[in-house]
């Protein structure tokens, strides 16, 4: 049985929760081998992820970007220098290998 990734956050849901292989392995009908293997080291409940998040209010979102920190000469920052063109290069053709 392929476990998609929707299976793996339960599993590690409910590890985080009860702590125990065999426990999680009974509520999910899979071995505690294969709990084991998809149990992710350090894993943080999606609930507690929220609280991380930083939301805005619509007035807090600068409308404009400040480019006097830029100059008049700012396009520099949307472009590649002649290194970053190279390793470019070589990252493709490693892909294409």
């Amino acid at each position: 049985m392929t476990i998609n990734e929707e299976e793996i956050i339960r599993i590690n849901e409910l590890y985080y929760k009860l702590k125990n292989y065999s426990a999680v392995a009974r509520e999910t009908k899979h071995s505690p081998a294969t709990i084991k293997k998809y149990v992710i080291k350090d894993y943080i409940p999606r609930d507690q992820l929220a609280y991380n998040i930083k939301t805005f209010t619509i007035e807090e979102i600068p409308m404009k970007m400040n480019l006097e920190l830029f100059g008049d000469n700012w396009g520099h920052i949307c472009g590649l220098s002649d290194k970053e063109k190279e390793e470019m290069v070589e990252l493709w053709k490693e892909m294409i290998i």
